[in-house]
């Protein structure tokens, strides 16, 4: 994608996402509900013009955020090497903070929105869009499953991603059908498949870290 359609993409789906707050403005309760509890209820209130700006303001701040890393990482190019996961983990990202601010307006002008689960399948999927980005991403500071044996050794950082980037699917598979057949324990699959994606790849990273370089040396070959 590159840097140009990577950053039009972004504009694009923060320009929609303004494009509803615009819309949806004007018929925003006095107290809008900003966040939602696991159960769905709100638990959290804003002004309805904050409640509008918030997600589209965040977004261009994350877009800006994305750009500057880049630019910053010591090992930018391997990022440039790797441009099109890194464009599809950012689009991802935005593309989900759409989806949960369109689901916060629709509740409060009314539409009866499942809010909780629907956010719960939207990170599931994520999940799955990040586990299928992660795969293709070379050794760098900002994304990836970084541990202190995968930016060491760049061997450890292919072969923990080619199994992580497969864990994280899977684990956006299970949150989402965890979430459809069990809504109960929707932020359980998301929370406990995430963390079990974590503490896999860092545990498989060391492993490798250790057969590769038994006496302790490292290499980032």
């Amino acid at each position: 994608m590159g840097t140009q359609r990577r950053l039009a993409a972004g504009l694009v789906l923060a320009g929609v996402a303004a494009a509803a707050s615009a819309f949806a403005l004007p018929d925003l309760p006095a107290r809008t509900a900003i966040h939602f509890g696991s159960g769905g209820t709100p638990d959290n209130y804003a002004s309805p013009l904050l409640a509008a700006a918030f997600i589209p303001a965040l977004m261009l701040a994350l877009l800006a955020l994305f750009e500057g890393l880049v630019r910053v990482d010591p090992l930018r190019e391997n990022l440039r090497e790797s441009e099109g996961a890194y464009d599809g983990l950012v689009v991802a990202t935005l593309a989900f903070l759409v989806v949960v601010h369109a689901l916060v307006l629709a509740y409060n002008l009314g539409y009866d929105v499942p809010t909780a689960d629907a956010t719960y399948v939207a990170v599931g999927v994520l999940y799955v869009a990040l586990g299928v980005a992660m795969r293709r991403v070379d050794r760098n500071w900002i994304v990836g499953f970084r541990t202190p044996w995968t930016l060491s050794d760049d061997a450890v950082w292919e072969r923990t991603h080619a199994v992580g980037s497969v864990a994280l699917v899977l684990a956006g598979v299970v949150t989402v059908a965890g979430t459809v057949l069990a809504p109960a324990y929707g932020v359980w699959f998301v929370v406990g498949t995430i963390l079990a994606v974590a503490v896999f790849t860092y545990a498989h990273s060391y492993v490798l870290y250790r057969r590769r370089h038994p006496d302790g040396e490292s290499t980032t070959r």
